[in-house]
């Protein structure tokens, strides 16, 4: 194909001619549309798109949960990437990195790079492993959140369980019907049901959300919390984990971690074990101290711990217990 010397022939005056006309025309285009196409002769047309640019996601550990902020499924792709499709059911808000690669039998790797894609791209943010044991304080941000009204609307209808939403669009549809706005449709709304929709409205009206944030505080387990507001949260009002992630996601809530120092003892205890034992099994309970030992200098939460050994919020506290001289640090 001969060239058409499209820009060595164009000997127009300055701020003139073609090239200034198609530079003109590409500045718009990119401005408004972040992408042109122009056509300039008839064999030739000029593509240019413009991509943003994120950040790099910070290094993901296997212990975070990544919670989706958009539906996936409405992105799903057959021509995804095999891992992708396979991790996809289970970014649930609940599963941790490392337990999503076990249940989608896939290689650890693989479903870190495949989340650290949707993070990428603001599909999915990372969260704290959700724990009844665990302790959640308010941040400064719950100023903002006190006085916003929109918030507020939100976050009352994201905090409800499925149950009390339903019996608050129920009891509106009763109300309705006995206006006569609706008249031609039926009312089914029950005692039960009833009941449930007051109560929703009653904890939850005005600035009564607020409140509940403000109540969480450091020393107190989220466990001690619900027992607390025992009338809320067994009524069947709340949904205890989406009262907790909305208000992280919203930054006014925070996970307070904690992390295990071990004492004097525990350190001449592990000491000899690396001598004399070589780290076998010394208690013979079917787990080794010195698996454990490791993460005993205050640099590790209770979720990495868990996360990488494989065992549960309990069995941690037992086996910490066990050693005895373990001071426990709320950070």
């Amino acid at each position: 194909m001969k060239t058409s010397q499209f820009l060595s022939n164009d000997t127009s005056p300055p701020n003139t001619g073609r090239i200034f006309a198609l530079c003109e025309i590409l500045l718009e285009d990119l401005n408004n549309y972040s992408e042109a196409m122009i056509p300039i002769d008839d064999a030739n047309t000029l593509n240019i798109k413009l991509f943003p640019q994120y950040p790099p996601p910070a290094s993901l550990s296997p212990h975070q949960v990544p919670l989706a902020v958009i539906n996936l499924n409405d992105l799903k792709d057959d021509n995804w990437d095999l891992t992708m499709l396979r991790i996809l059911p289970f970014v649930d808000g609940v599963t941790s990195i490392r337990q999503i690669a076990r249940k989608a039998d896939a290689e650890y790797k693989l479903v870190r790079k495949a989340i650290s894609h949707l993070v990428y791209y603001g599909c999915v943010m990372l969260i704290d492993i959700f724990s009844f044991g665990a302790c959640y304080a308010p941040t400064e941000q719950i100023r903002s959140f006190a006085v916003d009204r929109d918030m507020h609307v939100e976050g009352r209808s994201y905090v409800l369980t499925a149950e009390a939403r339903a019996a608050i669009q129920q009891a509106e549809l009763h109300s309705e019907n006995r206006s006569g706005i609706a008249s031609g449709l039926a009312s089914s709304q029950t005692p039960g049901s009833e009941e449930l929709a007051y109560k929703a409205n009653e904890f939850l009206n005005g600035s009564g959300l607020a409140e509940l944030y403000l109540s969480l505080r450091q020393g107190q387990s989220l466990k001690n919390w619900c027992l607390d507001h025992a009338d809320l949260v067994t009524s069947g009002v709340l949904d205890v984990r989406r009262f907790i992630n909305f208000g992280v996601v919203k930054g006014f809530l925070y996970r307070v971690h904690r992390y295990a120092v071990a004492g004097s003892q525990v350190k001449n205890r592990e000491g000899r074990s690396k001598a004399e034992t070589d780290g076998t099994n010394i208690k013979g309970g079917g787990h080794s101290d010195s698996e454990l030992w490791k993460y005993l200098n205050g640099l590790h939460s209770f979720d990495e711990i868990m996360t990488e050994l494989g065992i549960s919020e309990k069995e941690l506290t037992s086996r910490l217990k066990d050693l005895g001289d373990v001071q426990i640090i709320y950070k």
